[in-house]
């Protein structure tokens, strides 16, 4: 393993346009059968059950084909993934020694991507590297719930925090929040200066209304509108990043109106989103328990505008899990479906989607205009076909969220507990990581395993993580969604 280094932009894409590095898939992108995944799911034990989340079941296991429930990501503190456990429960514990681990001097320069202008000075990310801040816990050891709502502690954040260039937004999913911090927290235990979806920073509630949230998950801006994956709502809110405290969002998308709810299969409605993202004046958005993710060629600025293009499925009105031969039942896994989605990223050209349930992310080297059109290669699989779990540097179990910039490209590999690092948007399928964290090689999977013991452990460290369920850049750190330790981690560059 080596350090990764990179020329961040304020802005940057993840990379320029590739040329992959083996022949594109067919249109009809027939599946490979080997390697099916089995995967059963998050455990919904401890979750809330209602609109978006399942008490007790958690999302079918593959080959049942689609969610049970429409649930969300956010697993309870002793769900976690199938083969690993979900750990992260209460109580805090002494911890392994809070900062340990190596400090990532040193790396290579970054390779890839854009060049641009305002560029900072290439620094480094090492494997195993410890946080320098934690938010929603006082210190790196703790993981406890709460006693109280507050404006300095967290419930699970079951998606990706949001940096505008200046403020920081990360979703507090179980507490039906987004909080808002003035910048980047300079240390521990920070509290939050604005509260979206609830009153004030002391209440719980959910509620539909636009200034309401339930379950809300992944969050993404393009510096001017914070688009929210409003989850159980099945919505997805966007607001002005300088909106205040309880502030109602300007835009839905999903419903066909305020204080209309819907769900559905159609180019209007939603279930249960995951992920939206803004980018070059497009709307994306993984619509996770519809196995599609929607495109809008504009973003909408009326409520309830149907999307223009769909991924994962042959059209509009089919939302069928792996649905390869196109006859509305589950099929096997293929360059052209999508299974349990759970984030989007793009630059206008390329376009990356966490296909979560199926263990990959797949690129699109061309910004789709096709219903249905095949990805081009995969992330996390040596093949499109493929749904292997094992850990090693090239294969993924139920990622959740990526961030890209300045050429690198970031995965939360939530059910191996880690984030893998590439120091370049790799140009082929099957392509290794360079780095890790959250563990000490590629071959560890274990929870809050500071010692590296193969076992999960009770209390996190500065190194360790737990399902980590959203990643993203704010400025030249890496911000994780450390989800079962009911934390966001600050990664900064040494």
């Amino acid at each position: 393993m080596r350090a990764i280094g990179f020329s961040l932009l304020a802005l940057a894409a993840c990379g320029s346009s590739h040329k992959a590095n083996q022949s594109s898939p067919s249109a009809a992108g027939a599946p490979n059968q080997a390697g099916s995944s089995g995967n059963a799911g998050m455990s919904g034990r401890g979750g809330r059950s209602g609109a978006g989340t399942s008490g007790t079941g958690g999302e079918a296991g593959a080959g049942e084909g689609g969610s049970a429930n429409a649930d969300t990501a956010g697993a309870s503190a002793t769900g976690g993934s199938s083969g690993t456990s979900g750990s992260g429960g209460s109580g805090g514990g002494s911890g392994q020694g809070g900062k340990g681990g190596t400090s990532g001097t040193g790396g290579t320069s970054g390779t890839g991507g854009s060049s641009g202008t305002g560029a900072q000075p290439a620094t480094a990310f090492a494997s195993f590297q410890a946080a320098d801040i934690v938010i929603g816990q006082k210190d790196f050891v703790t993981n406890a719930k709460a006693s109280k709502v507050g404006a300095a502690v967290l419930d699970y954040a079951a998606g990706s925090a949001a940096f505008d260039g200046k403020r920081l937004f990360v979703p507090d999913t179980y507490r039906e929040r987004i909080l808002g911090f003035s910048s980047l927290p300079p240390g521990n235990g920070a509290s939050a200066k604005l509260v979206l979806g609830q009153a004030s920073v002391s209440t719980s509630v959910p509620g539909t209304s636009l200034a309401s949230l339930y379950l809300p998950q992944a969050l993404h801006t393009d510096g001017v509108t914070l688009a929210i994956a409003d989850a159980g709502n099945h919505r997805v809110l966007l607001t002005p990043v300088s909106s205040s405290s309880g502030a109602a969002a300007d835009v839905v998308v999903g419903w066909p109106a305020e204080n209309t709810p819907a769900s559905g299969c159609t180019s209007a409605t939603l279930r249960s989103p995951a992920s939206a993202f803004i980018a070059k004046g497009k709307l994306l958005v993984a619509d996770r328990a519809n196995n599609r993710v929607l495109i809008w060629n504009a973003v909408p600025t009326s409520n309830g505008t149907p999307a223009d293009v769909v991924l994962g499925q042959g059209s509009m009105t089919s939302c069928v899990a792996n649905d390869w031969q196109r006859n509305g039942t589950v099929g096997l896994r293929a360059a052209h479906t999508l299974k349990g989605p759970s984030d989007v990223w793009t630059d206008g050209t390329l376009v990356l989607v966490v296909d979560r349930d199926n263990n990959r992310v797949l690129v699109w080297n061309g910004f789709p205009t096709q219903n249905g059109k095949a990805a081009d290669w995969v992330i996390g699989q040596a093949e499109l076909g493929t749904a292997h779990d094992d850990a090693s540097p090239s294969v993924l179990e139920r990622p959740s969220a990526l961030a890209c910039a300045g050429g690198a490209l970031f995965i939360a590999d939530a059910g191996h507990n880690r984030v893998l690092g590439w120091s370049s948007l790799p140009a082929s399928s099957g392509s290794a990581a360079d780095l890790v964290f959250g563990q000490s090689d590629f071959k560890h999977v274990a929870a809050n395993d500071d010692a590296q013991s193969g076992t999960d452990g009770s209390a996190p460290t500065a190194r360790t993580l737990a399902f980590p369920a959203g990643i993203a850049f704010a400025n030249s750190s890496l911000v994780v969604s450390d989800t079962l330790n009911r934390r966001v981690l600050v990664f900064q560059k040494h």
